[in-house]
């Protein structure tokens, strides 16, 4: 009972410290607001971070900043924009790390040779990168084949048809396109298998870490793969000092550091919400799911573990809820045709990885299962 005790006040003051920790970081912010509410105007200029257009609406993002126009959006993010607005600070605002500029006026300032993001990344290189490989896949598979397999490799989305688009909502399977962070492990291990030719096994993690962080870079650096990436970096450190923890602890304390970093606001970013509900399915709900299988299923049961189908039902009951309250539509075959193409996505994955290696070959190995998926999602779709 005392080891008990003192097993439960450890970690209490592990998860309090942190807490702390993020409430210190929260206040340099709650500080920079109320400094902004004391400005009449206040003047940006640089790259945004993202354009996009909502209906009428043309919206900039410029890191912590955010203004909208009416009428369609006549710049890009290569362009050096200037912003001059009204900050409209406010508990919402503030709690979601988003300053409102109201009565924006926005003007092109010219376009500058550097393009990097707020985050330092060339643009140019990063986007050469993803047109090389999207040249690949377009030329050796069909178009809807690949469009899925650039989706579920990098998570580029730009070459989906609205018809294929349509039918992917309707059976559920829109998140097949959306690099998270089941992409991030399937490429270290990927990598690792990869390196144990070439590589002591000390160096080999480290190494296969640097590999994820670019492909992290190239597929958009959105926050599922920050936040897989970071996990992933938290558990090699473990590793390399002797002290593993527990899958979800490295879950917690990799999503507080994007918290941290980012701030509060990161809690309403839908992405990072669903990736990690769906990473505790997968290292919370999954085994005791596999552990009731096994114990009761017989050999049926073992059958579905080895295929995957019950890690694939402890993602869906872990997001499904949410993906309910956002959408307001949640059907049985998005389920069932999640449940049949769970499995299937980490071969995708490999093979397409494979492919960028050894497109002339790999290709013809790439298709049959693609189009499987396809002929699923078309199925369920219709």
């Amino acid at each position: 009972m005392c080891l008990l005790k003192k097993f439960i006040r450890c970690w209490l003051a592990r998860v309090v410290g942190l807490f702390v920790l993020l409430a210190l970081s929260e206040s340099v912010w709650w500080f920079y607001c109320f400094r902004l509410s004391q400005a009449e105007t206040i003047r940006i200029v640089g790259k945004p971070v993202n354009i996009y257009q909502s209906d009428s609406l043309c919206i900039i993002e410029f890191s912590e900043f955010e203004a909208s126009i009416y009428g369609k959006c006549g710049f890009s993010q290569s362009e050096r924009i200037g912003l001059i607005g009204i900050p409209e600070v406010n508990l919402i605002t503030i709690l979601k790390h988003k300053i409102v500029l109201s009565d924006a006026e926005i003007y092109v300032v010219g376009k500058g040779e550097n393009t990097s993001t707020s985050n330092g990344v060339n643009k140019d290189f990063v986007c050469k990168i993803r047109e090389k490989i999207t040249h690949i896949f377009n030329n050796k598979l069909p178009p809807d084949e690949a469009a899925l397999s650039l989706g579920m490799v990098l998570g580029i989305e730009d070459g989906i048809g609205r018809d294929f688009k349509i039918r992917m909502r309707r059976s559920g399977t829109s998140h097949l396109v959306v690099a998270s962070g089941a992409n991030v492990m399937l490429v270290f291990g990927f990598l690792v298998s990869a390196l144990l030719v070439f590589l002591p096994r000390y160096k080999i993690r480290w190494f296969a870490w640097l590999g994820v962080a670019f492909y992290s870079i190239v597929a958009g650096l959105d926050p599922p793969m920050i936040r897989a990436s970071l996990m992933l970096l938290l558990m090699i450190i473990g590793q390399s000092i002797g002290r593993e923890g527990n899958g979800w602890w490295y879950l917690f304390v990799s999503s507080w550091l994007m918290l941290a970093v980012e701030g509060l606001g990161l809690l309403w970013n839908l992405s990072l919400q669903l990736t990690v509900l769906a990473s505790f399915g997968v290292i919370v709900l999954a085994p005791w799911l596999v552990s009731w299988a096994d114990r009761n299923g017989g050999r049926v049961g073992r059958v579905l573990v080895d295929l995957g189908f019950i890690s694939s039902l402890a993602v869906s009951v872990c997001v499904y809820p949410v993906i309910y309250l956002v959408f307001d539509e949640v059907s049985f075959f998005g389920l069932l045709s999640n449940i049949l193409i769970g499995f299937m996505v980490p071969i995708i994955m490999v093979l397409g990885l494979m492919t960028l290696l050894w497109p002339d070959v790999m290709w013809m190995f790439l298709l049959p299962m693609a189009k499987l998926v396809v002929m699923i999602i078309d199925f369920f779709g219709r």
